[in-house]
């Protein structure tokens, strides 16, 4: 079950996808000679109860302008006839200054105007119905062979149009909006001999947006404004005279693929050229770092050298160091221990001293050592020897130097050195 969740997943990932890129791709091939691109005007007539509405504007892309609308009454509860529609539009186009409309050449009378009717939405059957997201591409032949199941009357009695209100889960929901023909025939006969042809018929739908919109233009949300900004929107809405057909456009290819093209050879320019700009720098930086790495070679190089020349130096200022400490340390020696006693070896090894030798009473040294300013923590390193033939002990003292081992050299006395020369 997972595993066939997953792939569906996939699947509805990929359709999205294709639509998005299908959406782009439309974009691009759009047509410059699409009429929603050219300014338009517009009189919607509408049947009211009541009263009879009209409205005459025009617009460009987003922009709408109502120019003049106005609304008639006509007493009582009713639906307004066809003449009263009539009089209701030449009214709002004479005041307009367009020129009542009289008679026939309808398209001269309007000026180049269309001409649609805003019907109530109580005359209108809607319904909703899902079909296969494979449709998509053929959704108007798909509603003409199911329309007998969703309204109910024959489709030569009818005007219809539909709308895609949701996708999703491999299928596509439509809202199929459909009236009577009888029902609106008789006003577009009497509009079309007064020379105001219909070419699209609007029902009445309640939307707050639209009417926030109308008052910020200035007009009063009546249903025949609310037509002018349904007709002339980009994406306008249903239009039931079109019987659920969409015009096809064609695709203008030379000047798509050229426009696709162009932006091909600007999105290259702007990612090649930083590209190589900066690759520039990485060369210039690369050729500036072989420089430093070879200046940098010949100052280790002399580094070296003087680390070698320093560790000569220290070098010897070891033996110095040592040889000034060891004469130091027998001259110290020869001051503190009696004329009874005699060395035979000394060993010194940084800061200690051992002292090997012969003497009348070894114990005696220990407070001699320690009370020398030199020498200090005298104590026997091993056990003491009485050498019969000699009369004397055989000792083995290690004491520590008390100028830590690193005569300085510079003249100052030493603890111990005044009394070596005396």
């Amino acid at each position: 079950m997972e595993t066939k969740e997953q792939a569906r997943q996939i699947g509805e990932f990929f359709r999205r996808a294709f639509r998005r890129a299908g959406k782009v791709l439309s974009f691009l091939t759009f047509s410059a000679a699409d009429e929603r691109l050219r300014p338009r005007r517009i009189l919607c007539v509408s049947v009211e109860k009541g009263a009879a509405g009209a409205a005459l504007g025009g617009g460009f892309l987003s922009r709408v302008k109502i120019v003049k609308s106005g609304r008639f009454e006509t007493g009582g509860n009713g639906y307004p006839g066809p003449s009263e529609l009539v009089r209701a539009a030449k009214s709002v186009l004479g005041a307009s200054g367009s020129g009542a409309p009289s008679g026939s050449g309808a398209i001269v009378a309007l000026g180049g105007m269309e001409a649609a009717l805003v019907i109530p939405s109580e005359w209108v059957i809607r319904r909703n119905a899902e079909f296969p997201s494979a449709v998509r591409h053929d959704i108007a032949n798909a509603v003409s062979y199911d329309l007998d199941r969703l309204v109910p009357f024959d489709a030569d009695r009818m005007l219809y149009d539909w709308r895609v209100i949701g996708e999703g889960g491999g299928k596509l929901t439509l809202q199929v909006s459909a009236v009577r023909l009888d029902k609106v025939k008789p006003f577009m006969d009497l509009l079309g001999e007064n020379g105001i042809p219909v070419s699209r018929i609007i029902h009445a739908v309640e939307d707050p947006a639209l009417g926030r919109k109308i008052r910020a233009a200035g007009q009063s949300p009546s249903a025949a404004a609310c037509g002018v900004f349904e007709a002339l929107r980009f994406n306008a809405g249903p239009n039931l005279m079109s019987n659920g057909r969409r015009e096809k456009t064609k695709v203008p290819v030379a000047g798509s693929a050229l426009l696709v093209l162009l932006l091909l050879a600007v999105l290259s320019y702007r990612i090649i050229t930083p590209l190589k700009v900066e690759a520039g720098k990485i060369d210039a930086m690369d050729r500036q770092i072989s420089l430093e790495r070879k200046k940098v070679g010949g100052v280790e190089s002399v580094m070296r050298q003087i680390g070698v020349v320093n560790g000569e130096i220290n070098t010897v200022k070891g033996f110095e160091t040592d040889r000034s400490a060891a004469l130091l340390a027998i001259k110290e020696l020869t001051a503190v221990i009696p004329k009874s006693a005699w060395l035979t070896r000394l060993r010194f090894s940084g800061e200690s001293v051992r002292i090997e030798g012969y003497a009348a009473s070894a114990s005696g040294l220990i407070p001699r050592l320690e009370k020398s300013g030199y020498f200090k923590k005298a104590e026997f390193a091993s056990p003491t020897l009485r050498d019969a033939k000699t009369k004397s002990d055989h000792f083995v003292i290690k004491v520590q130097r008390a100028d830590g081992g690193d005569p300085s050299g510079d003249g100052r006395p030493l603890p111990g050195q005044g009394k070596a020369k005396r």
